[in-house]
């Protein structure tokens, strides 16, 4: 991809498999030109705020990510004012991740989907059997991002369309398009039990 005047937009979410310190180097085999960038496994959509597509499907089967990113896009700065307002304890971190999720608006799903992020174990993301939440605070977590942060990447991914769907939904196309996708490939024997990430980009 040629060198552009795009404004490095940082993701919000740690995500457990991000592509951020492979960023570099798969933003130089991103094609010029495509009509259509399709990325399933969204995550913390690091590529997509990266080369910030003109026009987008960003899809992932897990509901609360798909209604974190669908609610910023609408409404970025009363999830700024909630989150902003939350205490950064460790006690606080409990409460809000045992909080019945039910009745909850989604603006509160939201902020709590973003807190619970930034302050979890390694950005990691796992339920329970019946659904909760369930991961530990951190000892080194992330910082809440600022409004401004809020409010841009709800700008992008405004003019996305999100799909909650498995991968064969969401890429269902026939039209020319780019598709990124990656797979961890753990203890694979061919790198001595190291943790392998095969990644690439394909158009069609």
């Amino acid at each position: 991809m040629p060198k552009t005047t795009i404004e490095t937009v940082r993701p919000l979410l740690r995500w457990a498999g991000s592509k951020r310190k492979l960023l570099n180097e798969i933003v130089m085999c991103v094609p010029a030109t495509f009509q259509r960038y399709y990325e399933p496994f969204l995550g913390s959509a690091c590529l997509f705020l990266a080369i910030q597509p003109k026009r987008a499907v960003l899809g992932d089967f897990n509901g609360n990510l798909v209604n974190f990113y669908e609610t910023i896009a609408l409404h970025s700065r009363e999830v700024d004012e909630q989150i902003q307002a939350m205490p950064k304890t460790p006690e606080f971190y409990y409460q809000i991740r045992s909080l019945p999720t039910e009745d909850v608006s989604q603006i509160t799903l939201a902020a709590r989907f973003l807190y619970l992020n930034r302050y979890c174990f390694n950005g990691i993301y796992r339920v329970n059997k019946t659904g909760r939440f369930n991961v530990p605070r951190g000892k080194q977590t992330g910082r809440i991002p600022t409004g401004a942060e809020i409010d841009k990447v709800g700008e992008l991914i405004r003019s996305a369309e999100i799909r909650h769907t498995d991968f064969e939904d969401c890429v269902r196309t026939s039209k020319p398009v780019i598709l990124f996708i990656s797979i961890l490939r753990m203890r694979l024997l061919l790198g001595q039990g190291r943790r392998i990430w095969l990644w690439g980009i394909w158009k069609r």
